[in-house]
């Protein structure tokens, strides 16, 4: 990776140029998940433009805690290499919050999808 910092307001200053390898850990082996977006809500897509995923219009869940008016937790997920790995037989997503003390399942907040799609994206219901 290779990261130049130049000073604007100093057109005269020598850029600073910084270059650092990386490696990323990635198996094409194992079922993968990215990070879970939380949405306020989510709407097939008429257009192509930043908040659009796999067909969609994500629009992202900006606080950082839910309301007690909030009615249900939606989010985004994708999944890589269950074709591959599953040779397309089905399987199951499920998913499920938990109470912090107790670790059982808070309720109203868990469920499960059977997707018929094998390589890319899920959205809760």
């Amino acid at each position: 990776m290779e990261l130049t910092i130049r000073d604007n307001n100093q057109q005269s200053a020598k850029p600073y140029t910084v270059k650092q390898p990386i490696s990323l850990l990635y198996s094409a082996n194992i079922i993968a998940f990215s990070d879970i977006e939380l949405l306020k809500e989510y709407r097939p897509s008429e257009t192509v433009g930043k908040l659009n995923k796999n067909g969609f219009d994500l629009i992202p869940l900006v606080d950082n805690f839910f309301s007690k008016s909030d009615s249900s937790l939606k989010f985004y997920c994708e999944y890589y290499h269950t074709a591959a790995i599953l040779d397309k037989e089905p399987f199951l997503l499920s998913w499920q919050i938990l109470q912090y003390e107790s670790k059982s399942v808070m309720e109203g907040l868990s469920g499960f999808a059977r997707p018929t799609v094998f390589h890319c994206s899920f959205l809760s219901r």
